[in-house]
């Protein structure tokens, strides 16, 4: 069963890994901090609404509780990549997830409130530079202007080395 999570910026889907992961982790000089917990941010809630003054707040979350009742929004599984990103004084590690029903949810959200909000790059942020303190990542071109991919080792050894 999906945990969704709701606040006043955002919906997400609580994301337990199952596998220990190192305390901290250095990307480019900068030591990060293992997040105490983990979600996949699913609607940024808050920029929507900052675009879509006639959208409450109440409209979203309703949306996607009816939506998710017959198209479960899930995580699917781990992509082989890892990103960096930057914005501010803020650092994040995040590992990009293959997911189900997102960009269906999207794409009914859109139609059915006749506006053009981007699907969001399906993520968890796993190290942040303060403690559990994350950087949005609302679309694709954000992500391509604030993150980069990186390789991170000990963290590809854990995520994607075949179980046998």
């Amino acid at each position: 069963m999906n945990h969704y999570k709701f606040s006043d910026n955002y919906t997400g889907l609580n994301t337990p890994l199952g596998f220990a992961l190192p305390n901290s982790v250095i990307v480019d000089g900068e030591k990060l901090l293992l997040k105490d917990e983990f979600h996949m941010s699913i609607h940024c809630i808050i920029n929507t609404k900052k675009a879509h003054l006639e959208i409450s707040h109440e409209e979203i979350v309703e949306h996607f509780n009816n939506f998710v009742k017959t198209n479960p929004i899930g995580c699917a599984g781990f992509k082989s990549e890892f990103r960096f990103c930057e914005q501010g004084d803020k650092r994040t590690v995040v590992v990009m997830v293959e997911t189900k029903n997102l960009e269906e949810y999207f794409n009914d959200f859109n139609k059915v409130f006749n506006v053009s909000v981007p699907t969001q790059p399906a993520h968890i942020t796993l190290y942040t530079k303060q403690p559990n303190v994350g950087i949005g990542l609302t679309s694709l071109g954000e992500l391509q202007e604030i993150s980069k991919e990186v390789i991170i080792p000990e963290l590809e050894n854990i995520f994607f080395t075949k179980k046998e």
